[in-house]
């Protein structure tokens, strides 16, 4: 069986005649804590994180686990997010602390 990769530049596998594509690095993502100040439109948030003695605001949005089980966000709460090296101006909230 010859192994063929259909998607391109996405990595993947041919196992058995089945493709298997592999899920984004998880080891480049910077987990941080953050206040939302404000929401915005679209199931997205104002979050001030406090990061290396500074304070800077990223646009946060709701993972998807979050908006399946309905938890909700309001101001003033403390949550964690996921940010990638590759913007470092919006993250993914994952969890609400408070």
């Amino acid at each position: 069986m010859q192994k063929v990769n259909i998607f391109g530049r996405i990595p993947g596998i041919l196992i058995e005649e089945k493709i298997v594509r592999f899920m984004a690095n998880k080891e480049n993502v910077l987990v941080v804590e953050g206040v939302v100040k404000e929401n915005l439109p679209n199931t997205q948030f104002l979050v001030e994180i406090d990061f290396k003695g500074e304070k800077h605001e990223i646009t946060g949005y709701l993972s998807g686990k979050m908006r399946m089980n309905y938890i909700r966000i309001l101001e003033g709460d403390k949550v964690r997010l996921e940010m990638t090296p590759y913007d470092p101006k919006r993250g993914r909230i994952i969890y609400r602390i408070s």
